[in-house]
């Protein structure tokens, strides 16, 4: 009986295992099918952002926003209007300068410029309006 008792709890260990082995598998399968499909949708939407270098659209209610193509030395970045101001640092680096201009009701203006992939020009100028971009311009010879 004592044989007997150890080869029922080897099975349920072998059992229980693979019962483990199997649902990570599952698990994996899952997690790879995931990534595939926000792989395919981050292709077509990089695709519908390729078509044009500026356009507009209605994205969360906020009116107007349009999304810019920039060439800079870092390579093809996008910005899109009413992004924060973090959010354009962390994507185009410290600005070369920068200007504040508050009106003194409740409208500040913030401007920055970057040096551009002429290194004797500030290339892009980048409008924020109370924190949110504005606007985006790029000085082209």
């Amino acid at each position: 009986m004592n044989s007997f008792s150890k080869l029922f709890s080897l099975a349920i260990v072998i059992i229980f295992g693979a019962g483990i082995i199997y649902y990570m598998q599952v698990k994996k399968n899952e997690k790879q099918q995931q990534l595939k499909e926000e792989k395919v949708n981050e292709n077509d939407q990089h695709k519908q952002d390729k078509s044009a270098t500026s356009y507009s659209s209605k994205v969360n209610d906020e009116p107007n926003i349009q999304f810019f193509e920039l060439d800079t030395k870092k390579g093809v970045v996008k910005l899109h209007t009413y992004m924060s101001k973090d959010s354009v640092k962390i994507i185009m680096g410290l600005p070369h300068s920068t200007n504040i201009n508050d009106f003194g009701y409740g409208e500040v203006i913030e401007t920055w410029k970057y040096m551009g992939r002429n290194n004797y020009i500030e290339e892009f100028t980048i409008q924020f309006k109370n924190g949110k971009l504005k606007s985006v311009n790029q000085f082209r010879e």
